[in-house]
């Protein structure tokens, strides 16, 4: 369990680790986002998403592209989408 995520990314980028966020309204697709190297992935709840201050501290927002009339995804399946599209880049 993680006290305060703010101060955890913030040690994470000190370690080179490029901290992506998931956002409907992230500005790179996640197609285009690179996850070769050190990666942490940030899912915020089904609810309200990620925090200011949370998504203040990503250094890029990732969008999942959507088709239809569905604008979103619940919290476990956008996981496995950014998931599944960092394994498959670093293979």
């Amino acid at each position: 369990r993680v006290a305060n995520l703010t101060s955890l990314l913030k040690e994470l980028k000190e370690e080179g680790i490029w901290v992506f966020g998931a956002a409907a309204e992230g500005s790179t697709s996640l197609y285009q986002a690179d996850f070769k190297g050190p990666a942490a992935i940030v899912i915020g709840n089904e609810g309200t998403g990620m925090g200011r201050l949370v998504r203040q501290s990503c250094d890029v927002l990732v969008r999942i592209p959507m088709r239809g009339r569905i604008s979103s995804l619940n919290a476990s399946a956008a996981a496995a989408v950014l998931l599944y599209e960092a394994v498959r880049q670093r293979k």
